[in-house]
């Protein structure tokens, strides 16, 4: 599980059921946990390590983060190395330019700035 790894690491873990991190902390957060009501706003950054098909899950996680009240610009990197990633990405935009057309309600997945990121593995 990667939860566990990122443990073993060092980094701490928050699933659905955990007490909040503390703001400020780099933390590892399953997706379940921006459904539950979790104030993200202390974050700003945020890496998405299996990206959602869903445009609603999307609204939901960005939600978290980007907020009324956020002081800072907020990132969130979401690994698109895979076809399935990448479809899952295309397919949640596809979601969101729907509720956006038939409720228009604007979704941040839309106003996001997409720029394509590149791993390094010539030091693996």
């Amino acid at each position: 599980m990667v939860g566990e790894r990122l443990a073993e690491m060092g980094l701490p873990v928050h699933g659905a059921g955990s007490k909040a991190p503390e703001p400020g902390q780099t933390v590892a957060v399953s997706i379940p946990v921006w459904g539950t009501g979790w104030n993200g706003q202390a974050w700003s950054r945020s890496l998405v390590l299996e990206p959602p098909a869903n445009g609603a899950t999307w609204e939901q996680m960005l939600g978290r983060t980007h907020r009324h009240g956020q002081t800072d610009d907020v990132k969130v990197w979401a690994l698109a190395h895979t076809d399935a990633f990448t479809r899952a990405i295309d397919k949640a935009t596809e979601e969101a330019r729907y509720v956006r057309e038939t409720t228009n309600q604007p979704q941040r997945l839309l106003f996001a700035d997409r720029v394509p990121f590149m791993i390094d593995t010539s030091r693996a």
